[in-house]
């Protein structure tokens, strides 16, 4: 489409992908959350993602990836 992408959207497609591995879909989630990290604004494009979408993003990151490293390394979302 010619449109430049920033790493949210491409975390998000990661997220999105039915046939993602667990540790991609991980690696996409904790990254996702910390695009917003400390601030709350996000970092990584000028995309507004509403703080319940975040919330949920780690939720899903700390129940079904727990096992992952980066589950346990992700503390909070903002």
């Amino acid at each position: 489409d010619g449109q430049a992408r920033s790493s949210l959207d491409f975390y998000i497609q990661v997220i999105k992908q039915a046939n993602a591995s667990d540790y991609d879909r991980a690696y996409a989630l904790h990254r996702a959350i910390d695009c917003f990290a400390f601030s709350g604004g996000n970092h990584c494009s000028p995309q507004t993602i509403a703080l319940k979408q975040r919330k949920q993003w780690f939720s899903l990151l700390k129940t079904r990836y727990r096992h992952t490293s980066w589950a346990k390394q992700q503390r909070l979302y903002w």
